[in-house]
């Protein structure tokens, strides 16, 4: 039985399974082994011989059902793809930028930033000149070869390109179709 629905859905439909893995692996522990003196908890169902044995078998086909949903949902977002700003990449780029190479280039711009910030600090301190942009040529001089208002754009860049990013990855979950 193969099902079509939106992105959202079938996010949707991963929670309920993983909740129905869960409560099937726990039904299983629970019963799985007994001692041969002890009454059968599942003799009114058929015995615990034939109810373990569906349990495992349900737990597999939730498990496949999951990766059938996993699969489709990444092979749509290997094809879809998503313009902000002027960048245009597939979702599933978009989705590893924003989880991996987004956070990493923030942190880099905003230590860059608090470097700058901390040198500036210490040349008023220490009576220095600090030069924008050019090699200094006298021992009391210290240049910066780091624009500050390029970090600071660049950094307000990366968080609007995020912004931007998540209200039209939902709309694309919202309304592209996957069939598992």
């Amino acid at each position: 039985m193969t099902k079509k629905t939106t992105i959202t859905e079938a996010l949707a439909e991963l929670k309920t399974l993983d909740s129905k893995i869960e409560t099937t692996k726990n039904f299983i522990l629970q019963y799985a082994i007994r001692q041969g003196s002890s009454i059968d908890p599942l003799a009114d169902d058929g015995g615990s011989d034939k109810i373990i044995p569906q349990k495992i078998q349900s737990l597999n086909d939730l498990l496949a059902r999951k990766v059938a949903i996993r699969t489709a949902i990444n092979k749509k977002n290997l094809e879809t793809e998503v313009s902000v700003g002027n960048k245009t990449k597939t979702v599933a780029e978009w989705i590893i930028w924003r989880r991996e190479a987004k956070p990493q280039e923030l942190r880099i711009y905003q230590d860059l930033q608090k470097s700058v910030l901390n040198i500036r600090q210490q040349c008023g301190q220490k009576g220095l000149l600090l030069k924008d942009g050019e090699q200094p040529s006298k021992t009391n001089e210290v240049s910066c070869f780091i624009s500050e208002s390029k970090v600071n754009s660049q950094i307000e860049s990366l968080n609007e390109i995020e912004a931007t990013l998540d209200g039209k990855l939902s709309m694309i979950n919202a309304t592209t179709l996957v069939e598992y």
